[in-house]
């Protein structure tokens, strides 16, 4: 179910052990030789225990954590290293319910790996950087990133497969938006922007970029909330929790025919 993250931690840590020369630690031997004995197309394969066992050890292998904090030379992503070392945090119970988030990758040649596999979630969490429109992608200098994130949004939105999935949308680092705005413009970015450089506006205006994009047949559900950088991990648990409460709870009368 991690299999995006996975592969690409997979591809990361035989990256990186070939550099090192595969000077793992001799517990590791064994996992490293599973990685090693898979074929080259590793798409096709079914993510089994065993290999989630082996990519888990390996990634918390010395050698590998060294080449993890000097990453210049790897393609490392902040979203893979938070989903690897937080791998425990992604599933727990609260009252009755059981809470499992599956991160999934959506760079460009990531996407179709995953379409078509999460078609019955509860909800889609979609978090996007709003800081990051001046930034281009790593893997194309010409594509703006935040203009990438509303392509990703607006493909979940319209996608067959989620016709009524309710997506929360959560427009990360707002504080770091803010302190850009005055020497990065956001108007030099997105010339339609007529605002000024102001945060509320600047926010408003991202938030109805995304939003203007749910134009399926069903209008669904979208959820925005703001996070900070520096924000009450707390405050956004809470509302994480309240929100998925609140869209079983409309679901269920949907399906009761009460609403």
């Amino acid at each position: 179910m991690y299999l995006t993250c996975y592969w690409g931690t997979y591809s990361i840590i035989l990256n990186i052990l070939h550099r090192a020369e595969l000077n793992v630690d001799q517990r590791n031997r064994v996992h490293l030789a599973t990685l090693l004995s898979l074929p080259p197309q590793i798409e096709d394969i079914l993510l089994s225990q065993n290999i989630i066992h082996a990519v888990s050890c390996l990634w918390k292998d010395p050698v590998v954590k060294e080449a993890i904090r000097s990453p210049r030379e790897l393609p490392i992503d902040r979203t893979s290293i938070y989903f690897m070392d937080s791998l425990d945090q992604f599933s727990w119970k609260v009252d009755e319910l059981t809470y499992k988030f599956l991160l999934i990758g959506t760079q460009q040649l990531e996407r179709r790996k995953w379409v078509q596999i999460f078609e019955n979630v509860t909800a889609f969490m979609f978090l996007v950087n709003i800081s990051e429109y001046d930034q281009v992608l790593h893997e194309d200098g010409s594509v703006n990133r935040t203009q990438e994130a509303l392509n990703v949004f607006g493909h979940i939105c319209n996608s067959q497969w989620f016709p009524k999935t309710p997506i929360i949308l959560f427009m990360n680092e707002a504080d770091v938006l803010m302190e850009k705005l005055p020497r990065a413009p956001l108007r030099d970015y997105f010339p339609d922007y007529t605002g000024k450089d102001n945060y509320d506006a600047a926010r408003e205006y991202l938030l109805h970029r995304f939003i203007s994009l749910n134009e399926g047949p069903v209008i669904k559900q979208i959820y925005p909330f703001y996070v900070s950088e520096s924000g009450d991990d707390i405050m956004f648990l809470q509302y994480l929790l309240n929100t998925v409460q609140d869209i079983l709870l409309d679901s269920h009368l949907r399906e009761c025919g009460l609403v």
